[in-house]
């Protein structure tokens, strides 16, 4: 089972760009374990500051706020910052973003989905709607290792 999860979890690793500060060899990493209850809470813990980094980068165009959760050595900061650039071009197409309220988190076994609704409002200045309200699904993916709790894929999820 081992030389299934351990690849699947690389490949969302290095798409992502998210986990630890430091790159770990392939021959230690450790495949993920059962989540326990402490795992859960320290799961929805750093999906929460995840989500508040992402909230407050996002609002202030500040690629900055969300630098500690990326992982420098799996991507250059400069392909890093293009990638934060284009997600906030592509999202202000919604509006501002307002808020992100967390919506649900789903058992996986070896790890857990944190889910999130971030809600955007668009003032158009129309008479017959004024306002729009978008609001986009956006997936945490956190898998606990010797280490705890990390993140091993964020993702947008448009509907």
């Amino acid at each position: 089972m081992k030389k299934c999860i351990l690849p699947a979890a690389m490949l969302s690793v290095l798409l992502c760009g998210c986990a630890g500060n430091k790159s770990t060899p392939i021959a230690d990493l450790q495949a993920p374990k059962r989540f326990e209850k402490a795992d859960a809470d320290a799961g929805k813990l750093l999906a929460q500051k995840y989500i508040n980094a992402l909230t407050r980068a996002i609002q202030n165009n500040d690629f900055n706020a969300l630098a500690p959760y990326l992982d420098a050595n799996m991507v250059s900061v400069r392909q890093k910052r293009a990638i934060f650039s284009d997600m906030c071009k592509s999202l202000s197409r919604n509006g501002v973003l307002k808020s992100a309220e967390f919506v649900a988190e789903f058992d996986q076994t070896l790890c857990r989905d944190y889910l999130w609704k971030l809600n955007f409002e668009k003032v158009t200045g129309r008479e017959k709607l004024p306002v729009i309200h978008t609001e986009i699904l956006y997936n945490v993916r956190i898998a606990v290792s010797d280490k705890g709790a990390e993140i091993i894929r964020t993702r947008l999820i448009y509907l």
